[in-house]
């Protein structure tokens, strides 16, 4: 078995890159893979802000890689074609009004040049993640800067919190106990640790974000 911890620079690129071309949600055509000691950079272009996005994620979910600096930037031929300013927010605003579980806590959209700012407020964690999603794959999007807010619907004490997270981690198939060490200041989350897959940090990730008093998220936790 591959020993990850003496894991090479050259085979960390190679894993990186075959992931990529693996996973079709993502067009590695133009994507550039450079690995310095366990930080991935990816520079080369994409043809919409979600497979940025995308992209980002495979790459962190690849073990060994401990960090990833995403220079991504969207496809000449896609910036080409991009909608006006008003026709992409009127598509954002219209997205976003079609998913009512998100716009709850009441959502404004900006653009300018095709970079979207969200401001507003949505109540869980996770919620403010799949905004991500769905604005990144909004044709025209070239950039999103996420601001909204995580406003629970009830007052949370750190230790409910805590314990919530906790029993969460013990319910996944995915984690084992003692793999994740959590700390929370205010709502604001720090995780940290070492798992085997990606899949299983995705899974340390779900819980946190789908935990009730959870305003936001830092996430340290590396693939082995």
């Amino acid at each position: 078995m591959l020993n990850k911890k003496l894991i090479t620079q050259e085979q960390l690129t190679s894993d990186v890159r075959a992931h990529l071309a693996w996973d079709t949600r993502v067009d590695d055509f133009e994507i550039v893979v450079s690995v310095v000691g366990r930080s991935v950079s990816l520079s080369g272009a994409v043809a919409s802000l979600y497979e940025k996005v995308v992209a980002e994620n495979v790459a962190y979910g690849v073990a060994g890689v401990s960090s990833v600096i995403n220079g991504l930037t969207i496809r000449e031929q896609a910036l080409a074609c991009k909608k006006s300013d008003e026709d992409i927010q009127h598509c954002v605003e219209g997205t976003l009004a079609s998913k009512h579980s998100l716009v709850s806590g009441g959502i404004t959209v900006l653009v300018a040049h095709g970079c979207v700012t969200l401001t507003g407020a949505v109540r869980y964690l996770w919620q403010k993640r799949r905004v991500d999603e769905i604005v990144g794959d909004v044709a025209g999007v070239i950039d999103l800067c996420n601001a909204l807010a995580v406003l629970p619907p009830t007052q949370v004490s750190d230790e409910k919190i805590t314990a919530d997270i906790s029993n969460g981690f013990s319910r996944s198939k995915f984690i084992r106990e003692g793999e994740i060490t959590t700390e929370v200041d205010g709502g604001q989350v720090t995780i940290s640790g070492k798992v085997k897959a990606g899949r299983i940090r995705e899974a340390v990730v779900s819980v946190v974000e789908r935990t009730l008093g959870v305003v936001s998220l830092r996430n340290l936790v590396l693939v082995e």
